[in-house]
C-alpha cells in the first residue's frame, strides 16, 4: 500500500491505496476539475451539496464508461467471430460452415 498526499477542494488528504501514486493524483485532479466546473456554473449549494454533485457526476461518468466498454467488447467479439469464420471458410481442405461436405463413394461398375 502506498500513501499519497493530495489536495482536494482546498483540503489535504492522505490516501492509502494499492493504486499508483500517479493514478491517485489523476483522480484528485479529476475531482478538483469537476468541483471547479460546478462552482463556475453558479452552483449555489453548500460544500456538502457540491461534494455530492461531484460524486454523482463521477459515478455517471463511470457507468457511462462501463456501458461503452461493454458495447465495445461485444462489437469486437462479433467482428472477431466474423473474421474467424472468413478465415476458416477460406482455408484449403476446410468446408465452409455454409456448405455441406462432399461424400465420395467408390464407383461400382
Amino acid at each position: 500500500m502506498k500513501l499519497v498526499s493530495v489536495r482536494i477542494f482546498d483540503q489535504d488528504y492522505h490516501i492509502k491505496s494499492d493504486a499508483s501514486g500517479e493514478t491517485i493524483l489523476q483522480i484528485a485532479a479529476y475531482i478538483n476539475e469537476q468541483i471547479e466546473r460546478m462552482r463556475s456554473s453558479a452552483f449555489a449549494g453548500t460544500r456538502t451539496d457540491l461534494a455530492v454533485m461531484v460524486a454523482l457526476k463521477a459515478a455517471s461518468d463511470y457507468f457511462q464508461a462501463r456501458e461503452d466498454l461493454s458495447r465495445l467488447k461485444k462489437r469486437i467479439e462479433a467482428e472477431a467471430a466474423a473474421l474467424a469464420a472468413k478465415i476458416e471458410g477460406g482455408l484449403p481442405g476446410r468446408s465452409s460452415p455454409h456448405t455441406s461436405a462432399t461424400t465420395i463413394t467408390p464407383h461400382q461398375g
